[in-house]
């Protein structure tokens, strides 16, 4: 085609080459600018942020008072609680050598024996002479271990079961009331400052906790682990929550773990509970343990423990009296069966924050007055 020919179509044709060559440059500056301006933008940025950086902004007089009241008031309630747990501690003397200690915790150990016995406790499985109450790696054991550090530390973790046994003993308060001892677990402080492999041994009469059962706190509070397992009726364990929770000594309730008794636990109490509490039956199968966390201390009421007519807050059973005709009675089940309880404590004692010396860490020099 000639456009020679069409002028008039060759005006429009130029025109419209002429607007699209000229949107074209329109739009590259357009992009060049955009992009000039963003580079601009985000150096900008750059210099503010470091700019404020630099610069250290100064709190109000109001920003100031209410930080320092905050301060004051956690200061105060962790001093408090300290003060607290610190009016009442159990304490050892001890500071003789190993010879010597393990000795002491063989009196220790038959001491509580006699005391169990005399106040008729049972012992189980373990004879009553090798019942070694959380100490069995020293006092029973056929290697002739002996303790090579923390001295103090194992010294005090005895006067501490003891008078955690010694109140279980008194949460029996009458002749029928059962309870069979059937461990008592001390944490092997010691175990982990010693590099002598026979040391390193289990013993079933030691439990270590892990991280997430204790609440001692590195240079703010130390604390031992211990627990203790038992088979007796609800009324005996609510007791001896509630005797321990009294006592003022800075004692943890951490764990109750509760499941039936064994029957082989319970069989040589059979003939002394059926006259008082006649259809006693022993149970035949397991039963899957139920777990009860708690925290317990001077600072803190105690937990609920279920009442016998109410276990574990289930409301009781509604016994049926009809028996069908032509069928022999079925046994009665008491309600108040005993059950076997594992109890785990935490004792505490408090350390001044970012304190290295060991004045107030277990076993160390401090010691407040003992009842």
């Amino acid at each position: 085609m000639n456009l020679k020919e069409y002028p008039f179509l060759a005006g429009i044709l130029g025109f419209f080459t002429l607007i699209f060559l000229a949107g074209t440059g329109f739009a590259a500056w357009q992009q060049f600018s955009y992009a000039s301006a963003k580079k601009e933008l985000q150096r900008q940025e750059r210099t503010r942020d470091n700019f404020l950086l630099r610069q250290a902004i100064a709190p109000t007089e109001d920003n100031l008072a209410s930080a320092k009241a905050n301060r004051t008031a956690a200061e105060t309630r962790v001093g408090d609680f300290l003060s607290e747990i610190r009016q009442k501690q159990i304490t050892s003397d001890f500071r003789q050598g190993a010879t010597d200690l393990v000795t002491k915790l063989d009196e220790d150990k038959n001491s509580l024996t006699r005391q169990v016995l005399d106040k008729g406790v049972r012992l189980f499985p373990a004879a009553p002479a090798d019942f070694g109450f959380g100490f069995s790696r020293y006092i029973r054991n056929k290697d002739g271990l002996t303790p090579t550090t923390r001295l103090p530390d194992l010294a005090l973790q005895s006067e501490i079961i003891k008078q955690l046994v010694k109140t279980l003993l008194d949460a029996k308060v009458i002749k029928e009331d059962i309870i069979i001892l059937q461990a008592v677990q001390r944490e092997p402080v010691e175990v982990a400052a010693t590099r002598q492999v026979a040391s390193r041994q289990e013993f079933k009469d030691e439990y270590t906790p892990t991280p997430e059962e204790v609440v001692r706190r590195e240079d703010a509070l130390q604390s031992y682990y211990f627990r203790l397992t038992f088979t007796a009726r609800t009324d005996v364990l609510r007791r001896y929550v509630n005797m321990i929770h009294n006592s003022g000594y800075p004692i943890l309730l951490r764990n109750v773990t509760v499941s039936r008794a064994k029957s082989e636990v319970l069989e040589p109490e059979k003939n002394l509970s059926a006259a008082d509490t006649p259809g006693l039956q022993l149970p035949t199968e397991p039963a899957p343990a139920v777990v009860v966390s708690a925290f317990v201390s001077p600072a803190f009421p105690p937990p609920p423990v279920p009442d016998a007519s109410t276990p574990f807050g289930l409301p009781p059973a509604e016994a049926s009296t009809s028996v069908p005709p032509n069928t022999a009675p079925s046994n009665v089940i008491i309600k108040d069966l005993p059950s076997e309880y594992t109890i785990a404590f935490e004792y505490v004692i408090p350390a001044a924050p970012k304190e290295k010396s060991g004045a107030n860490k277990p076993g160390g020099a401090a010691k407040p007055t003992s009842n």
